[in-house]
C-alpha cells in the first residue's frame, strides 16, 4: 500500500489531498471520498511529509496551516486507514499545532506515536 500526499487550491483555499494506492499499484476505492481524501484544518492547510504507521496503518502527515489571523502554523494530522481525521488522536481534535510562524517538513516515528 502506498499513500501519497499533496496539495491543491479550491475556491481560493489551499487543501491537503491524499489518495491511497493497492500493492497492485490501483487506486484504492475504499479510501476517502471517491477514492481520495481532502483535509481542511483553519483556512488553510499543506502536507509537507506523510507516513503510514507500520503497528495500524493509519496516515500521519506534517505540514502547516493558516489560521483566520493569517498566522502560520506547523502541523501533525493523522487520519485514518478509511482516511478520516482521526479523532482519537490530539486529545479528539485529530490535529495537533506545534506553533506559530513555521511549519513541519519531517516526520520520523520509531514504532509509535503517541499523543
Amino acid at each position: 500500500m502506498a499513500v501519497v500526499a499533496g496539495n491543491y487550491i479550491n475556491a481560493g483555499v489551499v487543501r491537503a489531498g491524499f489518495a491511497r494506492y493497492t500493492t497492485t499499484g490501483s487506486l484504492d476505492v475504499t479510501f476517502g471520498v471517491g477514492v481520495t481524501q481532502t483535509v481542511l484544518i483553519d483556512t488553510a492547510c499543506n502536507a509537507q511529509a506523510v507516513l503510514i504507521q507500520p503497528a495500524d496503518q493509519k496516515i500521519v502527515y506534517a505540514g502547516s496551516s493558516i489560521n483566520s489571523s493569517n498566522t502560520l502554523r506547523s502541523l501533525i494530522v493523522r487520519l485514518t486507514t478509511t482516511g478520516n481525521l482521526d479523532l482519537t488522536f490530539a486529545g479528539g481534535r485529530g490535529s495537533l499545532n506545534l506553533g506559530q510562524h513555521n511549519q513541519a517538513n519531517t516526520i520520523a516515528i520509531d514504532a509509535s506515536i503517541i499523543f
